[in-house]
């Protein structure tokens, strides 16, 4: 179905039914996107054959700082071609390491096109990896040592997923920067077609989501051929605070059309990455929780208050009696029992009020009673809304559900599990996740 989608897309494409839609900064009314497209030579790659080494490089390397880089363990893809793309916060445990650290946190993904390609058509479809944090990029690249030529489409603009940066470089100091509204929410789960239209001749960018043009520039355009990355990484500060273990960028497929009679300097392409940096094999689709440690398998000292990164990632507000039961969860796993009026509370970011999410999880009452508590937030003020689950009475474990819509202006959530005073309970196998996204009224 994937393939037969896109013949038919490039089908239009060749007989020039596509509209140009919209108007950005510059736009000339006359500019026609579609003229001089060279659709005898298109890039195309659905990744149903896997991340294929005479297409691709696999990004292994780190650029700024406070993170672990890009490592090729969190490239993969599934068996009928979705490229996933891995991303570990800070509430990460697991055994990779990243560049310059002794953990995985703060580490990415990153593909690199061995082709360096000219002026054209640069589109991705592609789910954004939805948490703050870190940032999903589509961009090209090259650099000199005194050039910085780039393209480049950034999501999770200073924790706000409805903006987009679009900017175009030719040195460190020349670059035209764009910040603009976007027409959707970029982690709402859904695919979305992320577009660059690059000219030399007239020189001049325009920048697309869902053919919906969002910036023209026409300064600081490059003129250098240059490979295309698809990534996702962690910037220091602008994007937020990780406050996740891990989530994924999705992609569906990428697509190049170059533009004829648009002059530029070529490229020779690169070489393969060692062979042992790509995937050997296909995973199954992974489905994010929106909760850390949801299995309570990290026993790590829970913090008190402040998030410390390398610690567990459940915090109590005060030293209480909380301690993780092992044996004594759910097929004889771990679980977290907190007494006698005690809890433990996690951040969930990346939110929007147009999102409704389900709340799943496991309690089993030893004494007395208990609740999840869901508080819905800004980012750092007031409680918008909270939403309570109520149990008492449970012998066994307990499934416990909510289905619940956020309201206007939430960005994060807080989700505590509580025990009441003389109360000992059980908690184990929680599960968060975005189950549909509610229309917005214009």
């Amino acid at each position: 179905m994937k393939k037969i989608a896109i013949l038919l897309a490039g089908v239009l494409l060749a007989l020039g039914l596509a509209m140009f839609a919209g108007c950005g900064d510059n736009a000339g009314d006359e500019f026609d996107p579609d003229a001089g497209l060279d659709t005898e030579n298109v890039f195309f790659d659905d990744f149903t054959e896997g991340v294929r080494s005479e297409y691709w490089n696999i990004g292994n390397s780190k650029w700024g700082t406070d993170n672990g880089g890009v490592l090729p363990q969190n490239v993969k893809y599934t068996e009928d071609g979705i490229l996933i793309l891995q991303c570990n916060g800070d509430n990460y445990t697991g055994d990779l390491r990243g560049h310059g650290n002794d953990h995985g946190r703060r580490t990415g993904a990153q593909i690199i096109s061995r082709e360096y390609f000219g002026p054209g058509r640069f589109e991705v479809r592609m789910k954004c990896l939805p948490r703050f944090g870190s940032t999903t990029a589509f961009w090209t690249y090259y650099y000199t040592g005194e050039n910085n030529y780039e393209i480049d489409i950034e999501l999770n603009v200073e924790q706000d997923f409805t903006a987009v940066w679009n900017t175009n470089w030719l040195t460190l100091e020349q670059s035209d920067h764009y910040v603009t509204n976007t027409p959707v929410v970029n982690n709402d789960g859904e695919w979305h077609v992320y577009k660059f239209e690059w000219h030399t001749d007239p020189a001049r960018i325009d920048y697309y989501i869902d053919d919906v043009l969002t910036h023209t520039s026409q300064v600081y355009v490059p003129d250098v051929a240059m490979p295309i990355n698809i990534g996702n990484w962690f910037p220091a500060g602008w994007a937020g605070s990780p406050d996740f273990e891990t989530d994924y960028t999705f992609v569906d497929w990428f697509r190049y059309t170059p533009y004829l009679n648009n002059d530029y300097t070529p490229h020779a392409k690169d070489g393969a990455s060692d062979e042992s940096l790509y995937p050997q094999s296909p995973v199954e689709l992974p489905v994010a929780n929106l909760i850390s440690n949801a299995q309570m398998e990290s026993t790590a000292e829970i913090p008190v208050s402040t998030s410390q990164p390398g610690k567990n990632a459940w915090r109590q507000s005060m030293n209480g009696d909380v301690s993780f039961a092992e044996g004594q969860g759910i097929g004889g796993s771990t679980a977290i029992e907190l007494k006698d009026g005690h809890s433990v509370y996690q951040y969930i970011s990346g939110m929007h009020e147009s999102f409704e999410l389900n709340l799943s999880g496991y309690a089993k009452t030893l004494s007395g009673t208990g609740r999840i508590v869901i508080e819905c937030m800004p980012l750092y003020t007031q409680t918008l809304a909270e939403y309570t689950i109520e149990f008492s009475g449970c012998a066994d474990f307990t499934r416990l559900d909510k289905t619940f819509t956020l309201p206007e202006g939430t960005q994060r959530l807080r989700v505590s599990l509580e025990a009441d005073d003389g109360s000992d309970i059980l908690f184990d196998d929680l599960f968060c996740n975005l189950t549909k996204k509610i229309p917005q009224s214009s």
